[in-house]
């Protein structure tokens, strides 16, 4: 398993990421060339199973979620490393600069998607470790267990957005192109309950305030709830949330 592990990372991970960087051609052929073989002599009994089984029975085979699955993975791993080395001028990440860079959207996609089994993988194989394999289990049981979580996170940004925009505050939207405003206020909503809070803007309510015979009441209450407003969003985030979340760590380690 380590000598497995070492040839997946010298001869596919690093060339994988090498090869999504690079801007020279030369590279791309010679990385992708690479890890295409050692992705078939890794995998050389899965793929001869795979083979024989299309010969002899076709897709029937692939009744099994697995099957599917790893089907599937074979597929488009092959198919990207063979429009790589078709096109291999084709970049995807900028080498320096972004200007006048045109990259492809879907190679940059399904280069994202096997980056993702690449690592799983990578944490298949650290499995064989003790305290590697103690800590990807503790957060294989900790991420299992964050669904409440996330929907707690969820309610309450979606809550947040709602009153903010009913109370007039306001935010800046250049930061955002092209971002709907529902969306500024979600990202908004979140930034302030991770502690990278921006202090609320209220325009409406200040030409409302400034104008002469405005009462002094009608002042002190609508600034109250704007602030109150935006106090109670970072203490349901700093005091409930992260405490809640910190429970949820602790249950996993123990």
């Amino acid at each position: 398993m380590i000598r497995q592990l070492a040839i997946y990372l010298m001869f596919y991970f690093f060339p994988f990421i090498l090869q999504v960087v690079s801007p020279s051609v030369l590279v791309v052929l010679v990385c992708n060339a690479v890890c295409f073989a050692t992705m078939l002599l890794i995998h050389r009994q899965k793929v001869t199973e795979q083979i024989r089984n299309l010969r002899e029975i076709g897709f029937s085979h692939l009744s099994n979620y697995r099957l599917k699955r790893d089907f599937s993975q074979f597929v488009l791993i092959t198919l990207y490393f063979l429009a790589r080395m078709i096109v291999p001028q084709q970049r995807i990440i900028p080498w320096y600069d972004v200007a006048d860079f045109n990259s492809s959207f879907l190679l940059g996609l399904v280069s994202g998607i096997i980056l993702v089994i690449a690592i799983y993988r990578i944490l298949f194989y650290l499995l064989m470790f003790d305290k590697a394999g103690f800590l990807i289990m503790m957060a294989h049981s900790f991420l299992g267990s964050l669904r409440w979580f996330f929907l707690a996170v969820i309610f309450v940004i979606l809550y947040f957005t709602v009153h903010f925009q009913l109370v007039g505050i306001s935010y800046e939207y250049s930061d955002y192109a092209k971002v709907p405003r529902f969306f500024v206020y979600c990202i908004h909503i979140y930034r302030t309950m991770v502690g990278d809070s921006v202090a609320p803007a209220y325009p409406q309510w200040e030409l409302a305030l400034a104008q002469e015979g405005t009462l002094e009441a009608r002042k002190f209450i609508t600034l109250t709830i704007i602030w109150a407003s935006w106090i109670g969003c970072q203490i349901v985030g700093f005091f409930l949330l992260l405490n809640y979340l910190i429970v949820l760590i602790a249950e996993a380690y123990e």
